[in-house]
């Protein structure tokens, strides 16, 4: 049994109790197996996707332990979590972002493991991402049927206004995906913004930067 299946399993009944203190054992048994176990094996997004939940909870004890766990996870993964946090409002997103300067994340290969795997667990390990590759522990969306032909033609429109818009269009595209995309399918929209980097309209130019 690896820690990854465990995690989901106590996410998966933390997420549909009804019961405050189920829902904050929950998500405290989470933390503890991200700092004993490490981000690299756990199932990360379902665990900010947890944290979440927890943080929206109106009950104070839940939503204490979540933001220790929110705390964790950008003390192994950094800013890139952030990307990952637009479905928290606003107010209490600032309550994160104050744990969050309280954290100096990890740098490469400085987190150990405070467990010793077998089995299932041990292989799962073996396999898991080193420190420098943590990211890799959060998903990528393929955005290559989202790059249509219509959008790379207005690349290069004669209206100075709808070139302008293109890279706009690409940089909502990105975002929807947490800036973390599939590198396949980019040929032609690489093509467009190196040729958008020589583009004389000042606007159009900016919009490509």
């Amino acid at each position: 049994m690896t820690a990854k299946f465990v995690a989901n399993q106590v996410i998966k009944h933390g997420s549909t109790a009804k019961a405050p203190k189920t829902i904050e054992n929950s998500c405290d048994v989470v933390l503890t197996m991200l700092l004993e176990w490490g981000a690299s094996m756990m199932p990360i997004k379902e665990c900010i996707d947890f944290g979440t939940l927890c943080a929206a909870n109106p009950n104070a004890g839940v939503r204490t332990v979540s933001m220790k766990l929110f705390a964790e996870l950008y003390h192994h993964l950094g800013e890139a979590i952030r990307n990952f946090l637009t479905d928290i409002k606003e107010s209490t997103l600032k309550v994160v972002e104050e744990e969050f300067k309280k954290i100096t994340p990890y740098k490469k290969g400085e987190f150990n493991s405070a467990r010793m795997p077998k089995g299932d667990a041990q292989a799962e390990m073996a396999s898991a991402p080193a420190g420098g590759n943590l990211l890799d522990c959060l998903p990528r969306e393929d955005i290559s049927k989202q790059l249509t032909s219509k959008i790379i033609a207005e690349f290069k429109d004669k209206d100075w206004k709808v070139r302008k818009e293109a890279p706009e269009k690409i940089i909502e595209i990105l975002k929807a995906a947490k800036m973390r995309i599939e590198p396949n399918g980019l040929g032609e929209l690489m093509d467009c913004l190196k040729s958008g980097m020589k583009e004389a309209n000042k606007a159009v130019l900016k919009s490509n930067m």
